[in-house]
């Protein structure tokens, strides 16, 4: 999901409910951190869908649940402290530069590539209020 170019804490938002699947994919709904009342959705490749229900399955969430909760309470979403060390011990494991292991590196090489592939709205797959953000 850090690869659709989501930040972290709209990671910590996601619940069961907000996946559907489309013919070739998943639709995720996204509630975007720094607009909260701006909705947006970002596509996942088929693939993911089959992961992610197996995941809510396995963990028996159901779908007020979210996706990442805390350790006490499915009904109440993971911290974003915890949240950015689970996302950190996956980027040192996954990336020897350490210069590339953060979430906003990552998200920066979404945005360029998808603006060299010519993606249109851009701006408001990321949930950023004016073109400017996303050039920024």
């Amino acid at each position: 999901m850090l690869l659709q170019g989501l930040r972290p804490d709209e990671l910590t938002l996601a619940k069961p409910q907000d996946f559907s699947h489309v013919y070739s994919g998943v639709l995720m709904r996204v509630r975007f951190a720094k607009s909260p009342s701006k909705q947006g959705s970002s596509f996942l490749p088929g693939s993911f869908g089959h992961v992610v229900g197996r995941y809510i399955q396995e963990a028996g969430l159901s779908v007020k649940d979210y996706l990442f909760p805390s350790k006490s309470d499915a009904t109440v979403p993971m911290s974003s402290h915890e949240m950015s060390r689970m996302i950190g011990s996956y980027l040192r494991q996954a990336l020897t530069d350490p210069e590339q292991r953060s979430t906003q590196r990552i998200r920066q090489s979404v945005i360029a590539y998808a603006m060299k592939a010519g993606a249109i709205l851009v701006s408001d797959t990321l949930g950023h209020s004016s073109l400017k953000s996303t050039q920024e």
